[in-house]
């Protein structure tokens, strides 16, 4: 659960952070390495 929110909480600071620089490029780069974190430790999740 913890690990959520501090995900969460990255996403946010990604998103706001190419808000305010207008740099979605990297934020795309960024924003596909996140999901793809988040999908693989809800993988790891189902199977523990």
């Amino acid at each position: 659960m913890m690990l959520t929110i501090i995900l969460v909480a990255i996403v946010l600071v990604l998103v706001v952070g190419a808000v305010v620089t207008g740099d979605w490029e990297k934020m795309d780069k960024l924003f596909g390495v996140v999901l793809l974190v988040i999908i693989l430790y809800w993988l790891y999740q189902a199977f523990m």
